[in-house]
């Protein structure tokens, strides 16, 4: 089994949802907001994504650590997965892409961020 750095794997846990909460800011462009209502939707989307993340993305990664496939391709699938069943749950097509963005880039930030296993599997 893969093992990888224990410090790195905390620091994409603290940083990927804040960079899953900036893929939402696109959304926002359009909107005629002051610098307060930014601030407040940008807080907002920042408290809500690191709630999800500890909820729906931790609770997927440690089952996948448990089982044994916690590498990259497996958490792309659940992230991929959860995005499906979203669209499907909410039976809307436009959901794949209003939470695509925020849980793939949150996925991947996190990928980059806990880098390579410092050992490879046997």
């Amino acid at each position: 089994m893969a093992e990888y750095d224990k410090r790195k794997t905390r620091k994409a846990m603290l940083l990927s949802p804040l960079i899953g909460a900036l893929a939402v800011l696109p959304f926002l462009m359009f909107l005629n907001l002051s610098v307060g209502q930014w601030l407040a939707i940008i807080l907002v989307a920042i408290i809500a994504s690191y709630v999800l993340a500890t909820i729906v993305g931790g609770l997927g990664y440690f089952v996948l650590k448990r089982l044994g496939k916690h590498e990259d391709m497996y958490l792309y699938g659940y992230a991929a997965a959860l995005v499906i069943l979203f669209a499907i749950a909410y039976a809307d097509v436009y959901a794949l892409i209003s939470v695509g963005p925020p849980v793939l880039i949150a996925t991947a930030a996190f990928c980059y961020f806990r880098g390579k296993p410092t050992s490879s599997p046997s």
